[in-house]
């Protein structure tokens, strides 16, 4: 008897000690001032597997109910120039964090009443609040299903949490110090005929997490050349195979295929800044080595064509049209 005595004596301390642990691991908060996220949105069919993104970060405090909360901004970009915003930044909600407690709290935008964005103190098994920001209506309730480490780019390890929704546990991940991978303020599960996604994330310029590559924050679409950034095989595909002509267009452009044109399954697919597909058609292994297009009736904006053969990317060239 007094073995057993012993024994459950020292399990009941384990278990104080593991909770003491628990709670006093290094936590790595979300808030920090010059954090910033770029996600990708797919709505309709596209190659790149995505029509728009979008950058968030933090600028400026706010009080609301007289409490201090730090306020999100959301922007879309150029799709082809992610450098470029083509809408906002538009305030999006405002965070506040509890980094002893391990909470972050949301409240959205024209609300004054706060949501749980998340508590990274929970567990597997726990089933998420109801009222927490994530939860969708069509999906609840919502249990904690896996919690493992990510590495990040920087090296530091984060703690992540996956999720179950009856027998989905596809969805989202929540990172520590990150947010949902399927986007900041983006639910846990989304609807199947949309996706949103993290394309990446940064602290000071320094990435720390990707979902393209380690190495790598810019959109397969861009055709900007950016600042700090290596990306040979990227740039050594833009221009070849495809040329384009006038520029600014107006009633037609001419395609010219500057290597001739690839062997086997070739596809030519025009894109809008959006990018939403709005020209796409197979070229033929004999046919002219240029592609005459009427565009006088496209709304005026930024447009970018892309060869493909057999699936890969041959080679991008953008061009305006002007009307």
């Amino acid at each position: 008897m007094k073995n057993f005595y012993r024994l459950a004596l020292l399990a009941m301390f384990a278990a104080l000690f593991n909770f003491a642990t628990a709670q006093t691991r290094d936590y790595i908060p979300m808030i920090n001032e010059n954090a910033q996220w770029l996600e990708t949105y797919y709505h309709t069919p596209n190659p790149y597997g995505y029509n728009q993104a979008a950058k968030l970060f933090f600028d400026g405090d706010t009080s609301i109910n007289s409490i201090q909360y730090v306020k999100i901004f959301k922007g879309f970009v150029d799709v082809f120039c992610q450098t470029t915003f083509v809408s906002g930044p538009d305030y999006a909600g405002a965070l506040r964090e509890d980094n002893a407690g391990q909470k972050v709290w949301i409240v959205e935008p024209g609300e004054i009443q706060e949501s749980l964005y998340f508590d990274f103190t929970f567990e597997v098994g726990d089933t998420i609040p109801e009222d927490s920001h994530f939860i969708d209506e069509y999906f609840s309730p919502v249990v904690v299903y896996e919690i493992d480490t990510l590495t990040g780019i920087d090296g530091i390890n984060r703690r992540q949490w996956t999720f179950q929704f009856e027998e989905f546990t596809y969805g989202s991940r929540m990172i520590e110090g990150i947010g949902n991978i399927n986007g900041l303020l983006t639910s846990y599960f989304l609807q199947f005929e949309y996706f949103e996604n993290l394309y990446c994330f940064s602290i000071d310029t320094s990435l720390i997490y990707s979902f393209s590559g380690p190495n790598s924050c810019t959109l397969l679409s861009d055709t900007c050349v950016t600042v700090g950034i290596d990306e040979p095989d990227f740039h050594e595909i833009k221009n070849q195979f495809l040329s384009v002509y006038p520029i600014p267009a107006k009633n037609f452009i001419c395609l010219q295929f500057t290597n001739g044109i690839p062997e086997g399954e070739t596809i030519l697919h025009i894109l809008d800044f959006t990018g939403k597909v709005v020209y796409s058609t197979m070229i033929q292994e004999n046919q002219s080595p240029a592609e005459t297009i009427n565009v006088n009736t496209w709304q005026a904006g930024i447009y970018i064509a892309i060869i493909r053969d057999n699936g890969l990317i041959k080679g991008k060239c953008k061009f305006v049209i002007q009307q």
